[in-house]
């Protein structure tokens, strides 16, 4: 099976996606072996590159939060910076991003699929033989104990949020899929064509 490596936005960065297929209408729910039904709001800080480097004593990361309703989530990604231990969260540098997401297995482990929903301060390639960025659904292998979830060598923590915080994200978790159907576009004249699917979602 070919290896397909893609270098992704800050925060991720290398992800290997195991082959690729055309898009399908409903990629995602393909891959669903048995999986006990996830439940819960868990966050995490993924360290990245500094936006101030002349401020070595400010360190930038990502604060992302998940938010998981029976395996379905939207996971976003505010930046903020930490200095003397006081955190502050970023009106624009490093940028925030939406996606929706879905757990499920494959063929004995664990994993993430994510579609990007939403993005603020994110800048995206275009051109000739580019797809459209919303369309792409990138997969992260998982570990789930101990009540906490480890991705991309970041450890997720049970957390609370506010009710509007809670609202907000049931709204988009019912507003959107993991399935791209065109309804999100990063530019809303772009006729890019969809990005091919991951093979574990095209086949379980």
């Amino acid at each position: 099976m070919n290896l397909r490596c893609f270098f992704l936005i800050p925060g991720f960065g290398v992800l290997l996606v195991f082959g690729a297929q055309a898009q399908s209408p409903n990629p995602a729910s393909k891959a669903a072996d048995s999986l006990p039904h996830i439940s819960g709001t868990y966050m995490g800080l993924a360290q990245m590159d500094s936006l101030s480097p002349g401020d070595p004593l400010t360190t930038w990361y990502h604060e992302n939060t998940m938010f998981i309703r029976n395996n379905e989530l939207i996971y976003h990604l505010d930046p903020v910076t930490i200095r003397s231990g006081v955190k502050s969260y970023s009106a624009s540098d490093g940028g925030f991003m939406t996606y929706r997401g879905r757990i499920f297995t494959w063929r004995g482990r664990t994993y993430i699929a994510l579609r990007m929903i939403d993005s603020d301060y994110i800048a995206f390639p275009e051109g000739p033989g580019l797809c459209e960025p919303y369309s792409r659904i990138i997969v992260f292998p998982i570990k789930i104990a101990n009540g906490m979830l480890m991705m991309t060598g970041v450890q997720y923590k049970p957390t609370k949020l506010s009710k509007e915080k809670e609202e907000m994200w049931a709204k988009a978790l019912a507003d959107h899929s993991v399935e791209y159907t065109g309804k999100e576009r990063y530019k809303r004249d772009s006729s890019a064509p969809p990005c091919p699917v991951p093979a574990e979602l095209a086949y379980p």
